[in-house]
């Protein structure tokens, strides 16, 4: 499906708007309703790196230990291996680029 002309026109001036509009500069020119903040935030930056590199487990058991409560790991990293999940599948072999969920 392709784009009116009245969409292009709308999207050429969001485009030169610069990421002014709907009266909120927080947003990608292209979807308003999404946030545009290319700073890292201080809450996403690993700044226990030393702590992770010094305390590598030598299986699943051990790595269960260090992130219980009073070891070295707690609070950094999380044990989520009994949690839901989906295994995902390469789509196209040999290009890491795609993956595929075939349930859920």
């Amino acid at each position: 499906m392709g784009f009116t002309k009245e969409e292009v026109r709308r999207l050429n001036f969001k485009v030169q708007a610069g990421n002014v509009i709907d009266a909120d500069p927080g947003n990608y020119w292209y979807q308003s309703l999404l946030e545009n903040q290319p700073s890292v935030k201080p809450a996403r930056i690993l700044n226990q790196f030393s702590t992770v590199a010094a305390n590598p487990p030598a299986n699943l058991a051990a790595a269960r230990v260090l992130t219980q409560p009073g070891q070295p790991l707690n609070g950094i990293v999380a044990d989520v291996t009994g949690a839901n999940s989906t295994r995902l599948t390469i789509l196209t072999p040999g290009l890491d680029n795609t993956w595929v969920a075939y349930n859920t």
